[in-house]
This record gives structure tokens, sequence and C-alpha cells, in this order.
């Protein structure tokens, strides 16, 4: 206990009384045992490194400053190079000795190793300019119990031996340890029981750098895990550098090595930046997590609701971004249920969708929901917007076209236009009928367009005939590439008159785990939709990520041609590249896919990687090994794909 005369010594001396109050251990401390120090809260001991391995390795020093719930201290001084060349000459000679007169060949060959090296490392210092430092490095542990100390001591042991560094506690020696935390090197000479530090290069000591680590935080972006070497690796996928360009991206993995968690993460840090989020479900992998955003899942086979391919709806804008075109949503709406038709009847000519798309504009106009001469009355539109009861159905416009074809105008005619009038109206009772619960009835789902989140079951349907799950696809792309245009012409308006900063853009992101289910050779249409995606959609602030199990699965062997093309397209089109682990039998085919862009050792790598690791690869050799990282909170969420 310090008396009131002590303390205002030390005052007087400069020392902040209540600062040191504040810091000193609030327990109180004592050294009285010589293998720890005990404080009020718990226990603390040093391992003391006194041996080096011959050879260390670049960033050798992360050895020992990596040891979870410890603090490495780290003292240099300059050695006295007179004193560090005598010691070399003393061992050099020991060293001669035992060369000439050990008695086994291999005791006279390891002596004969130390010698050269060792002379080596004289020239380096007496010709060479190396400067030789006094190393002196400690590695304090704490823990609650004496049991917990020890067991992380022994740990910390046997992983720095199976290294070749070697360490121990000397005895009665902990409190001139504990002290070293806050003394220079000088001031440690001091000690009685001080000794020499470990004799290092300079330029060793340079290469052994603890603090390097390859990481990536981007601006507003979401954590995923760490790198390799322990750096942070702080994603967003809509940051751009000199070699992240755009904003999609395709990642590639066996069953079970984390491709949906990896997506899952992603899509929800882009959900709490406020982005737009739309996205392709199939294995029901995706419901807990929407469910738990609020968001919407549609199953397009109409279980939930049906979207009704009558209404119109506000797909194009001005070119502000903030006004609706009228005229161009109804072109885009009109244009979307032809092609809906020739999925459903490929042998459709253009010049028959021609002839459909009079009888469209004629049923709207029949109804009073466009003038006769729309065209020339732009302005006066006003077909989007609207309650979805005061929409046609589609039987509604198949009992239309049963009247109107039955004019002298549609009677007359060659048989191919008699034949095509009636294929289109077998498509409409085919609508009506068979595959009503897809497309005859009104919208079920309130402003389902301004969700935040929003994804597209297509499970029920994907057993269906190719006809109607292309022409269901279809829907969903279309309207995403919609929304994505919608969004993007509106942000780039708001942005470009300063109505709003580069952080509060609002992106728009579209997710397609299992991408095979979609992207293969019997939906080459979806392929080419997805690759014009790709081209167009950075100037909208958008972008797509894909995941599939292989390369393989997206283009089998022996496929060639044009398909082909395309799928190598959509590998080439996307900047990021996502790496988990895959079998040796894909990597060939991998290859074939990515070009030259890859060397051997990264092909290596994602052959090694483990189950939640991820090879990032950005292009122009910028890569990154990750451990994602989730939390279980993120696990519970996630349950349902990994």
């Amino acid at each position: 206990m310090l008396t009131k005369k002590k303390m205002q010594q030390l005052r007087n001396e400069g020392y902040d009384l209540d600062f040191v109050s504040r810091v000193k251990p609030q327990g109180g401390i004592t050294f009285k045992n010589n293998l720890y120090v005990q404080t009020g809260d718990g226990y603390s001991c040093c391992l003391h490194v006194f041996s080096l391995p011959t050879d260390v390795p670049q960033f050798w020093l992360t050895n020992l400053t990596e040891n979870l719930n410890t603090i490495t201290s780290i003292h240099l001084a300059t050695a006295n190079k007179e004193k560090v060349l005598r010691s070399i000459n003393l061992t050099l000679s020991e060293y001669k000795d035992r060369m000439e007169n050990e008695r086994t060949y291999t005791s006279r060959n390891d002596a004969s190793n130390e010698f050269f090296s060792l002379q080596d490392f004289a020239a380096a210092v007496t010709q060479g300019g190396e400067i030789i430092k006094m190393m002196k490095i400690r590695i304090h542990i704490s823990a609650d119990t004496i049991e917990d100390l020890e067991r992380q001591k022994k740990e910390i042991r046997k992983q720095l031996s199976s290294k070749n560094y070697k360490a121990t506690t000397f005895l009665f020696e902990e409190k001139e340890e504990w002290l070293s935390l806050f003394e220079s090197s000088a001031e440690q000479e001091s000690h009685f029981s001080s000794r020499d530090g470990l004799a290092v290069p300079a330029t060793a000591i340079g290469g052994g750098y603890p603090f390097n680590h390859q990481y990536l935080i981007d601006d507003y972006g979401g954590y995923v895990g760490t790198t390799a070497s322990n750096g942070a690796f702080i994603y967003n996928p809509f940051h751009i550098t000199d070699t992240r360009t755009s904003f999609s991206g395709i990642g590639v993995g066996l069953s079970g090595s984390g491709k949906s968690t990896l997506l899952k993460m992603m899509e929800e840090y882009l959900f709490g930046a406020n982005n737009i989020v739309r996205g392709i479900e199939k294995n029901k992998d995706w419901y807990k997590l929407i469910h738990s955003q609020n968001g919407k899942i549609i199953d397009m086979s109409g279980k939930n609701g049906v979207i009704n391919i009558m209404e119109v709806l506000g797909t194009r804008t001005d070119i502000t971004g903030k006004h609706l075109d009228e005229l161009g949503s109804y072109m885009q709406h009109k244009s979307k249920f032809m092609t809906t038709s020739r999925f459903l009847n490929p042998v459709f000519e253009p010049v028959d969708i021609l002839m459909f798309g009079g009888i469209f504009d004629a049923f709207y106009v029949e109804i009073g929901m466009l003038e006769k001469d729309y065209m020339k009355k732009r302005e006066g539109i006003k077909i989007t917007g609207l309650p979805s009861n005061q929409y046609p159905t589609v039987e509604e416009f198949r009992d239309f076209y049963k009247q109107i074809i039955l004019e002298p105008e549609y009677r007359s005619g060659t048989e191919q236009k008699k034949r095509a009038l009636e294929s289109f109206g077998l498509v409409l009772d085919a609508m009506v009928n068979e595959y009503g619960a897809f497309y005859n009835g009104h919208t079920t789902f309130k402003n389902f367009e301004n969700e935040d989140v929003l994804f597209f079951d297509i499970d029920s349907i994907s057993g269906l005939s190719p006809e109607v799950f292309h022409s269901q696809l279809f829907t969903i792309l279309n309207l995403n590439w919609n929304q994505a245009m919608k969004n993007g012409r509106k942000m780039k308006n708001l942005l470009d008159n300063k109505e709003i900063t580069a952080k509060e853009v609002r992106y728009f992101m579209f997710f397609l785990d299992e991408c095979q289910n979609i992207l293969n050779k019997n939906n080459p249409f979806a392929v080419e939709y997805i690759v014009d995606f790709l081209k167009e959609m950075r100037k909208f602030s958008a972008g797509t990520f894909l995941m599939t199990q292989s390369p393989q699965e997206l283009l089998p062997e022996g496929n060639s041609g044009l398909y082909s093309d395309k799928v190598k397209q959509v590998f080439e089109l996307c900047n990021t590249k996502m790496f988990l682990r895959m079998d040796e039998s894909v990597v060939g085919r991998l290859k074939n896919v990515l070009g030259s862009g890859y060397k051997d050792s990264d092909y290596a790598t994602m052959q090694g990687l483990k189950k939640g690791q991820v090879l990032f690869s950005f292009g122009a050799g910028e890569t990154y090994k990750v451990n994602v990282d989730p939390t279980e909170e993120q696990l519970i969420r996630f349950a349902g794909g990994h």
C-alpha cells in the first residue's frame, strides 16, 4: 500500500496515478509461484523461445504470433559485431573438429553441413554487410484456471516443436517475463536473470514479417470469411476495381462443398444492404431464408397463386427512369405473350405472329384498354398499374379470338393462314384448360414487382412438357430482365442528377443456384438469354450469380457448336469465378472451358480445397483462397442447402 507521501512523490515525477488505477489488474497480482503469475481473475505464464529452425520460411514469425488467446512480444537489439564473430569462430572450430573426428558418417556429414552454412553466414556478416540482431521472443498465455493454462501451454509447445521451434517457461523468472511487456530491451538488461537473445540476421527478420496477410476489404462489403493467411475477406460484388469491371459471377463445386451456403451469405448481405434480390428456386433450399426476410416465393405451378399473363406490367420507363412508358410497356407485354405462344407451338412463322399480334391489339381495343389508333395517341395511354381484377384473362381473350376469326377477313385466305389461326386457337385452349393454373386467372400476388426479395419456384413445373417449362422459364427471365432495366435506369438518372450518392445506389442481383437445371442443352434459349443479360446488365447496376456442381453439367463431353460457345461465354462474362472442392476428373473439362487463364498450380489448389473453402478469382492473377465462415445463426437460417 502506497503512503500519501509516496503517491505525491510519484505525481511530482509525472505519473498519472488515476490512469494506472484504471489499467492495473483490478483484483491484484502476485508473482509468488515460480511457474505462473496469478491475478484476481485468472492465471498467466510466459513461453520464452530459445531456439529457432535452421532454415525458416517466409513469414516465419506468424508461427509465433498467431496462437489464439496469446500476446507475443518481440524485442530487438543490434548485436555487437565483434562478439558475434568471436562466437562464430568458436562454433566453426567445433564443427571442424566434429567433421574430422565424429565416429559415424552421418554425424560427420551433419557437422560438415553446419560448418559450411555457418561459414556462408560469417561471410555475409564480414563481407556482405549483413546486420545481426539479438531477438527475444516471448509468448504470453492467459487462462481462467491453472488446468486451462497448462493445457494451452502444452498445445502451443507441441505445435511449435513440430516446426522446430523450441520454447520453455523459465523457473523463478515469471515476474521479469511479465514486466518485459512494458520494458525496452535496454531496460531488460538490468535484470539479474537477463540473458542474451537469439542472434538472427536482419534479412531473416524482415522475411519473417508476421503481419503480412492477404485480405479483401471492399467498400460497403459483407463478411464472407478469412483468407488462407487469416486476412479478412469482406466482399461486395458491386465494387469496381481495375480487375473487377462487372457484377456477375459463377461458381463450380461438388455437391456438399458449400456452394449454397456461400450464395446465401451473399444474398443475405445484399438484402441487408437494401438491394433488390431475385432468384430461381428448385429444391426448397431457399424457403426458410427468404421467409426470414419477409420475401416472397412464387410457385410457377400456380399452387400459391397466379401471375395473369394478360396483365400489362410497367416494364418500361422513360429515359429518366422516373416515369412509366405506357406504350413501351404494352409493346413489351404483347411481345412476351407472343413469345410464350411460340414456346407452346414452335412452328409459328414470323408472319403468323404479326397476324396474331393484330388480333391481340384488337382485343385490348375491344375491352376499352386501348384506343383504336393508340400508336398515334401515346400520351393518352394508361394501361399499367390498374387493379388486377380489371385486366382480362386468357379465357376472355380466347373467347374473343374464336369470334373474330369467324369474320370474313380471317375466313378467307390461304390454307397456311387458316392452319395458323387454328393452331393459335389450340394454344389458347391449352392455356385455358390444360395449363389454366399457370396462365388463366387474375394475378393473386399484390405488387410483387415491388418486393425486395422475390424467388420463383420451378420444382413443380420442371417435369412438365418442354414447351410449357420453357414458356414459364421465359416468363421468369423476362420479368427479371425488365425489373433490372427499370431499376437501373432509375438509379442512373438519380445518380446523374446528384439526387443520390454512389453509396445509395440500389443494385439488382439475380441468383441461380444449381444453374445446370436451367442452363443446359435442352434450354438453349435460356443460355442465350443469360449471355445477353450478362452483357447488358452492368450498365443497369445489375448482375447475376450462378452455381453448378461441375462444368460437365453445363457442357457435357462431345458438345460443340453454338450451344458450346454460349456456355463458354457465360464463364467469360462472369468477372468473378468461385471454385469450390471438385473432383480431379472434372479438372480437364474445366480447363477446356476456362482456356489458358489459369496455371497448373491454380488447378492443383482447386483439387486440394476442403468443404467450406473457396478460391475466388477476379482475373489478372488476382485470387483469394477463402475459408467461408457463416455463423451458427446463419446456418440455421440457411437450412436446406450447404
